[in-house]
């Protein structure tokens, strides 16, 4: 996690490209891929939730800066922090 939300998501979509269920969209954006193939993939059942909450968050072309404010992706990603953290892989601070 050292890399932040910003890796999460990064390695997310990374895996959504590898399955074909991204692709790129105009420069600087990505899009839920129009693939039959890539909407009926089994593995879709089985992703992280980050993953899912990616795809469902490219409801329209996005870059990376506005799929992290997407509420979707904000909200799996503090689930995943959560779950991290009770779960001892990830401290927290206390200030």
């Amino acid at each position: 996690m050292r890399g932040g939300p910003r890796a999460a998501v990064t390695v997310a979509v990374l895996a959504l490209r590898l399955r074909g269920a991204v692709e790129a969209g105009r420069p600087g954006t990505m899009r839920a891929s129009r693939s039959r193939a890539a909407a009926e993939h089994p593995s879709r059942r089985t992703a992280h939730p980050l993953e899912r909450a990616g795809h469902a968050s490219l409801y329209r072309p996005a870059g990376m800066g506005e799929l992290l404010r997407r509420t979707g992706v904000r909200k799996a990603l503090a689930q995943f922090r959560t779950e991290l953290t009770e779960t001892g892989m990830l401290r927290t601070f206390v200030s």
